[in-house]
């Protein structure tokens, strides 16, 4: 082995022979010098050096924990705990993983993809579009309208409307009709939509009591709230999507049933209008809060055994009153969870008329001026009136006729007015609740249609009816006759024809419902397209 001192003294003196060759060179030098010097092999000094002493069995323990510690992931409880893993948790922890990795790569995928304009818009299509990405939206019926098989009655805008063609015909000097808003169908977030003609038919349209929105109930299970005076989508729900847990309570989920439709729908009367009730296919009754803080499902209740066509709120706001194909009137307290309170009346086996239904229960109405007395109408053509604090049947008016929900009560609680047809032709009665006579029958003032839905103005005096139908498709309005307070037990109000003040014609869908504001000469009709149209009436 070289002496490393022989090696200094080679260099020193290949410095000094160098010496005047430049400071580059020296450099050089010395760096082969230090190369040399490293090559070298390890001196026995060396290896003794470089030995040390074992480590200790604690020493040696507590390195190994400590690297350990310093591997563990920050969430690896279990490792920090020193639990030792079984492998089921390494399983789990390993599908884990792979979930989250797949979650990150999806999402990096849709920041790089390129959104349709239809995902873009802030118009409806935005949302049909996401429906169409979850493979909710079915467009078997629309390829067919695009190839011609189906006229789907669209305008030149190609936006299906049934009041393209409208015509207002006003029978008085100072009358004026005027469109003031038209709302399309609307969809849950989690919809399933049909392409199927009528799933979409407004059956309900109702004003509440601040004239502010108007509910829309359609037959594919959606319930929408706009508001009238920005013509804007306020609140859209989807009783499809209403499940009721193994626990009992009902919440709304991400799966539409699209067998469910919605039947009725009113809202509770002022100061209460905040809440809306709603029935559906299968017994279901849903009472939602829609305002301007809170939209959510307050309270609903299911019965199997029954479908609830007719609704409504007792005048106090305390009863939610319904009737459907058990031909029975029932009253739920949507103040305690929507507990049946009466689920059979007592019926009068001596009455000498109808005491109650044999068939199915088409509509409720509850009266204005008395908490505990509501009327029904059904297809047997009658009216029953109730009394729920006897929880029994108080009187009956025969040969009513009602096709839809086209009953209702005067401001002052003391006339019933129906409408409907039969072989004869269409008629519109009014009745007294006090004899339970009719008082007036007018079969001449809506020729060549089918009532579907009628109605007394609101206010202080019921001073114009309004009515609509389907077969000529067709709507008017009409000065109701005189009912005054003083006017005397079963006498008749008129036996001439209703005044006509107004009429829709060119309509190219059936009307379902009409909803009256409270303080205005407003009127919102729905259509079987799902169309609904809010009309102003200015009359002197």
């Amino acid at each position: 082995m070289a002496d490393p001192l022989a090696i200094y003294k080679q260099q020193q003196e290949a410095m000094r022979a160098k010496a005047g060759e430049g400071v580059s060179d020296l450099s050089s030098l010395q760096k082969d010098s230090k190369d040399k010097v490293k090559m070298r092999r390890p001196s026995k000094l060396d290896n003794l050096m470089n030995d040390s002493p074992p480590m200790s069995p604690a020493t040696q323990k507590r390195r190994e924990s400590k690297e350990a510690r310093d591997s563990l992931k920050g969430d690896d409880v279990l490792g920090m705990l020193g639990i030792q893993k079984t492998d089921d948790i390494l399983e789990f922890e390993r599908k884990k993983q792979e979930a989250m990795m797949t979650a990150v790569n999806k999402f990096a995928h849709l920041l790089m993809r390129k959104k349709s304009p239809a995902e873009l818009s802030q118009t409806k299509w935005k949302a049909i579009a996401k429906l169409f990405q979850a493979e909710k939206l079915t467009l078997d019926y629309w390829m067919k309208v695009e190839r011609g098989e189906i006229n789907d009655g669209s305008g030149e805008d190609g936006k299906k409307n049934a009041w393209t063609n409208v015509k207002f015909e006003l029978c008085e000097d100072g009358i004026e009709a005027n469109i003031r808003a038209q709302f399309e169908p609307q969809y849950n977030e989690f919809s399933k939509v049909s392409s199927l003609l009528g799933d979409k038919a407004c059956v309900a349209t109702r004003i509440n009591a601040a004239d502010a929105y108007v509910a829309c109930a359609y037959f594919d299970g959606c319930i929408t709230v706009f508001d009238i005076e920005e013509m804007t989508v306020f609140n859209t729900q989807d009783m499809g999507c209403l499940k009721q847990f193994p626990s009992g309570d009902w919440r709304m989920t991400e799966q539409d049933d699209d067998t469910i439709a919605v039947m009725n729908l009113r809202w509770c009367p002022a100061p209460n209008d905040v809440f809306m009730a709603a029935t559906a296919t299968g017994g279901i009754i849903a009472m939602w809060q829609v305002s301007q803080r809170v939209q959510e499902l307050a309270a609903c209740v299911k019965d199997a055994d029954d479908a609830f066509y007719g609704l409504d709120w007792t005048m106090d706001c305390s009863k939610i009153v319904v009737g459907g194909a058990a031909k029975k009137v029932k009253v739920f307290d949507p103040h305690d969870g929507m507990t049946c309170l009466i689920s059979e009346f007592e019926l009068d086996p001596l009455a000498t008329t109808m005491s109650g239904h044999v068939n199915r229960i088409s509509s409720i109405k509850a009266s204005p001026r008395e908490a505990t007395f509501v009327a029904s109408a059904a297809m047997d053509q009658s009216v029953q009136l109730w009394d729920l604090r006897m929880a029994q049947n108080c009187g009956c008016m025969t040969g009513a006729l009602v096709d839809g929900d086209a009953l209702d009560f005067d401001s002052s609680g003391r006339y019933i007015l129906t409408a409907g047809a039969n072989h004869e032709g269409p008629r519109i009665d009014i009745w007294d609740i006090r004899n339970c006579g009719k008082v007036y029958e007018s079969r001449d003032s809506f020729q060549g249609s089918t009532p579907t839905c009628v109605g007394f103005s609101k206010g202080t005096a019921s001073k114009y009816i309004h009515v609509a139908g389907t077969t000529a498709h067709v709507a008017g309005v009409y000065r109701a006759p005189a009912m005054a307070g003083s006017t005397p037990t079963g006498q008749i109000l008129s036996d001439v024809a209703l005044p006509k003040i107004a009429h829709i014609t060119g309509i190219d869908m059936s009307f379902r419902c009409l909803g009256c504001a409270h303080r205005s000469n407003t009127v919102a009709y729905g259509n079987n397209d799902g169309m609904v149209t809010v009309v102003d009436y200015v009359i002197p």
